[in-house]
């Protein structure tokens, strides 16, 4: 960055850094720009991608053709396009997803961040070398910062970008920041917006997800961001009036950090009951994330998952299924993932100092009187659900028989479980290019738009786990070649 006449100029303002910043920022230096600036409103860098473990959709990448995966990236498009009906997503859009999917993982091996499939989850892959639990992807981010910075670019943390000075007909020409030093104003010919979602803007959640917000939801370690890209971007005739998306998950059962029985509603032996005490799902379908449609339909967007002593003790004595292989300098590779919950989980349930979440008790009575349901219609989803599992098959909702078992042996147990909010999508617009359009659809000159802050990549439903983080990275690449391009 230069100063000049008392101001500054750079070839390029990136806006976030975050999973999509800090690669369009890298990137742009890769094809040539010598003076690119991040502006970071936070203290430290990373963003959302930070608090990530870093796993990533990755099909066809090279630790999945090592291990004889033969998934085709043409498959996975038409399937994504079909699961979302050709409805909020842009083909190519999805298309630019799948296809470069491949390339950001080498992108990142090529940087020492090395990646290895994932066992059963033939689609992704993740990082190899430390214990990917949540937030520990921030490493990755401090290391693309080391390496940005080493090769000349500048990064100002608590940064604000308050103003993008152009026009939709001539384009970006600087960028006004408020940093710690004062005001400073950027000449820039190109910036690429990457400011993630709008996850801390309650007005913008309720006014975009009416029905599905509210303010008891549990977001992931989601830095709770309160989308400004969209004003930056509005302010120089970019449409802000595109469809928004919100990123969500089922099955969490806490708001703290503290040593809960989280996820363990994921069980798909359990029973799952609304606040009625009606079964409303299969619960062998996990947590993927057209379950939690189904269960934000239900009175509080709230589920209990029910078990009997004998179901507890089978999940106790399985090994833990998310623990897989040790990793290179991980001494214990399954701390982080079990949480104690598989080995604890009785104790857990029965805890009194977890009666917000979960309860155990001598019949399904008590247990119907602490969900708040009608206890003969407690009894009656549990003597259907009994009948079903003596009989073999589920006449209500299909499940598979092999998780179809019967809950009669007390105590008996209930685990509270709603919604995990992970991030929103959009509602800018791009194009393949990742120009930011404007209401007409015509590209605003020299603005680009990567990450969460633009829309058409992801519909109402993550389709594939990794798509978040791999399209942060994957679009912020693009991003930054294409404003290199000018």
């Amino acid at each position: 960055m230069n100063e000049r006449n008392g101001g500054m100029t750079a070839d390029l303002v990136v806006i976030g850094a975050g999973g999509a910043g800090l690669p369009a920022a890298i990137t742009a230096q890769e094809h040539g720009l010598d003076r690119v600036v991040v502006l970071e409103k936070r203290p430290l860098i990373g963003g959302n991608a930070g608090m990530s473990g870093g796993f990533l959709f990755a099909v066809q990448s090279r630790p999945q053709r090592e291990a004889a995966l033969k998934n085709a990236p043409d498959t996975v498009f038409r399937d994504t396009m079909a699961y979302n009906h050709y409805d909020g997503v842009d083909p190519r859009l999805v298309r630019l997803w799948v296809d470069e999917a491949d390339e950001t993982v080498r992108w990142l091996e090529e940087r020492g961040i090395g990646y290895r499939p994932v066992p059963g989850r033939d689609l992704g892959v993740e990082p190899s070398g430390w214990s990917n639990h949540p937030g520990s992807f921030q490493r990755v981010m401090e290391t693309l910062a080391e390496r940005f910075t080493a090769d000349g670019g500048q990064i100002f943390t608590k940064a604000v970008a308050a103003e993008i000075i152009g026009s939709p007909e001539t384009g970006v020409s600087a960028v006004v920041a408020d940093t710690r030093n004062g005001r400073i104003t950027i000449e820039t010919p190109r910036v690429v917006l990457a400011t993630g979602g709008f996850t801390g803007n309650v007005d913008l959640l309720h006014e975009k997800f009416p029905g599905i917000y509210d303010e008891d939801v549990y977001w992931t370690d989601t830095k709770r961001l309160a989308g400004d890209g969209i004003a930056l971007a509005g302010a120089v005739g970019a449409d802000t009036g595109g469809r928004s998306f919100l990123i969500k998950e089922n099955c969490y059962s806490f708001k703290t950090k503290k040593n809960r029985p989280n996820r363990a509603s994921m069980e798909p032996r359990c029973l799952w009951v609304n606040a009625r005490g009606e079964r409303f799902l299969d619960e062998s379908t996990g947590m993927v994330n057209a379950t939690a449609n189904a269960l934000t339909a239900q009175p509080g967007m709230a589920g209990y998952a029910l078990f009997d002593d004998a179901l507890v003790q089978y999940v106790i004595d399985q090994p833990d299924p998310f623990a897989g292989e040790a990793r290179p300098g991980e001494e214990d590779p399954t701390a982080w993932t079990s949480g104690g919950y598989r080995s604890t989980l009785r104790d857990a349930l029965a805890d009194p100092a977890n009666s917000e979440w979960c309860v155990a008790a001598d019949d399904w009575p008590e247990i119907a009187r602490w969900i708040g349901a009608d206890p003969e219609a407690l009894a009656a989803s549990v003597r259907e659900y009994n009948g079903y599992a003596d009989d073999g098959r589920d006449a209500l909702w299909a499940k598979d028989p092999e998780y179809l078992v019967p809950l009669r042996k007390p105590p008996f147990y209930a685990l509270r479980f709603r919604p995990l909010m992970i991030d929103t999508a959009g509602p800018l617009r791009i194009d393949k290019d990742l120009h930011v359009l404007d209401p007409q659809s015509r590209p605003v000159p020299r603005l680009f738009g990567a990450g969460s802050v633009v829309g058409g990549w992801i519909g109402f439903d993550e389709h594939r786990f990794g798509t978040p983080l791999s399209w942060a990275i994957s679009s912020g690449r693009i991003a930054g070649s294409r404003a290199a391009r000018g």
